[in-house]
């Protein structure tokens, strides 16, 4: 519309995505994720906020977490700029090569003609929110029915989010769990190439670099602060996550497992932006989802 995606605006008669005349209406909650959708459905893109306003760019790269034409997280460059009323400017691919994609690549424009005529020719265009998944945090693998959350993405996907998360905290809730391990906290030194995929879901290898390369701890306060970190790890025993780690010895069916026989309510998320490293010395310190 015309707020710079803030939620302010307010226009028109509520409908629904097919309606033929323009409306929108405020928000209030602390959205999480935008879906930009043609009313067709022939382009579309589900990015975070934080890619789009906030702050101001011009032909840069932004995270786009999937859209019709990649089920992958990827980018393309936009224009948020302070000057130009018709920011932001959100395309499926590049935008100043979006022509090359033809016009339906165009998704989101304010004040924009150009826009105008290209969501016309799709039956409009539509933006949604979804405002229930946490900030400081990115959503990894999710089979929870306690959480109301399904998001089973392939090892690329995934491995992916773990890269865009500038992160190196893992943290997984799991419902059924033992106390000792409803919520376990990995810090890992070593993100680049880091196998998240094959390691958290299919076989953990915590025999490998344990009290080195990672450390699990029990609360994020602790991870964070690198004290009390468990004593005991496995792995490549076939089970996910954390196979039969455990705080101070052998754990047994904690783990999640790819084959279906260890927990079967669990959430995986990785914390954004730098934390510390396992070597430090310092020791001070109801989701909703698209169908698509």
């Amino acid at each position: 519309w015309n707020d710079n995606l803030t939620g302010i605006a307010e226009s028109g008669v509520p409908a629904d995505g097919s309606a033929a005349h323009d409306w929108t209406v405020p928000w209030n909650s602390t959205h999480k994720q935008f879906l930009f959708a043609l009313a067709d459905c022939s382009q579309w893109l589900i990015t975070m906020p934080s890619e789009v306003n906030g702050m101001n760019y011009a032909d840069e790269p932004r995270w786009i977490l999937k859209s019709s034409d990649q089920d992958m997280p990827y980018q393309a460059k936009w224009h948020n700029r302070a000057e130009n009323v018709e920011d932001p400017l959100v395309s499926v691919q590049d935008h100043d090569e979006s022509g090359e994609y033809g016009s339906s690549a165009m998704l989101y424009g304010e004040s924009y003609a150009t826009s105008v005529e290209q969501k016309n020719a799709h039956g409009g265009a539509n933006v949604y929110i979804r405002g229930s998944l946490p900030e400081d945090r990115v959503l990894l693998y999710a089979v929870s029915n306690t959480s109301n959350l399904t998001f089973m993405p392939g090892e690329d996907t995934m491995n992916s989010l773990v890269r865009m998360s500038d992160g190196n905290i893992i943290h997984r809730e799991c419902s059924g769990c033992d106390g000792t391990h409803s919520d376990i906290f990995m810090v890992r030194d070593e993100m680049e190439g880091y196998s998240a995929y094959e390691d958290l879901i299919v076989n953990w290898r915590g025999d490998l670099g344990f009290g080195s390369a990672f450390n699990l701890f029990s609360n994020l306060n602790d991870a964070l602060a690198l004290t009390n970190a468990w004593g005991y790890c496995d792995g490549n025993t076939g089970f996910g996550f954390p196979a039969h780690c455990g705080p101070a010895g052998n754990s047994s069916l904690q783990y999640n497992s790819y084959s279906g026989d260890g927990q079967p309510d669990y959430v995986f998320w990785i914390l954004r932006g730098e934390s510390p490293s396992t070597t430090s010395t310092s020791l001070t310190v109801t989701a909703t989802t698209f169908t698509s």
